[in-house]
């Protein structure tokens, strides 16, 4: 089983300080990062809140526009980082990697509102595990995956939750010649 995808600002941060070299985006990017260090402390002394949960949200959206702005990769992609642990959502990490394959590439809007969506979804399911299950988050999931059905239908000609279950082997091929 393929090892499990954790989410780690602080790797996310630290890689791209070392990344980001021009000065204005640097300026930017330090602003951004500030930012999301409070953000994280107001969680760790406040509790998770859904305020807390969609400012970081939109902090996160920027980066991401940022990231691929200066050095031409998400923000998500630097945060995910491999864990010793087997993934529990294998399905998961496959159906993201499938769809954002048939992206296309030139159409900056429809890259970030992929890499919002997979964001959001991630950290409801980290929510889920961690805080446990309820009715918030449960339909917060299931607006995420209907976002990302229409996003796949779009580009895939089938659902996200179809790529989750049974992924298409000719989309799964997209992945490894991107």
């Amino acid at each position: 089983m393929p090892n499990q995808k954790a989410w780690s600002y602080q790797t996310g941060l630290a890689a791209l300080d070392q990344q980001v070299d021009d000065s204005n985006n640097h300026a930017a990017f330090a602003a951004l990062a500030e930012l999301l260090r409070e953000n994280l402390q107001e969680e760790r002394r406040f509790g998770s809140t859904s305020a807390i949960r969609a400012a970081r949200a939109g902090i996160v959206r920027q980066m991401n526009a940022l990231t691929l702005d200066s050095v031409g990769v998400s923000f998500n992609s630097f945060c995910l980082v491999e864990t010793d642990h087997e993934s529990e959502t294998p399905q998961y990490d496959l159906a993201f990697a499938v769809l954002h394959s048939c992206l296309p590439v030139d159409d900056r809007l429809v890259l970030l509102e992929f890499l919002d969506l997979e964001y959001r979804l991630w950290a409801s399911v980290t929510n889920h595990v961690r805080y446990g299950p309820n009715e918030q988050s449960r339909r917060e999931q299931a607006d995420l995956l209907a976002a990302l059905d229409q996003l796949s239908r779009a580009y895939t000609k089938q659902p996200f939750t179809a790529l989750i279950l049974e992924p298409n082997p000719r989309l799964v091929q997209n992945i490894v010649r991107r």
